[in-house]
């Protein structure tokens, strides 16, 4: 798996480093179970109106609008097959 990272080069945010950490790898883990082989996985992160955003972007199939409603359930998985 490759990456594409872009952003500003210095940002800085108070953050809980363990937390971080486990949202960025989820991100990431995401983005390459369900990616395309041989596709990049695009990561870019900027500054917003006094906060931060980064953004995991990869070549998939889109996610079938019926499903979109349930991407923030909390512990709401979606096996392969089922997508």
């Amino acid at each position: 798996t490759s990456y594409e990272l872009t952003g500003e080069s210095q940002l800085v945010a108070e953050v809980d480093p363990d937390r971080m950490a486990q949202f960025v790898g989820n991100l990431l883990t995401n983005a390459r179970q369900h990616g395309k082989s041989g596709h990049p996985i695009r990561v870019e992160v900027r500054q917003d109106a006094g906060s931060f955003c980064i953004s995991v972007a990869n070549a998939a199939d889109p996610i079938p609008e019926a499903k979109a409603d349930q991407l923030f359930v909390p512990f709401k998985r979606e096996s392969m097959q089922n997508r």
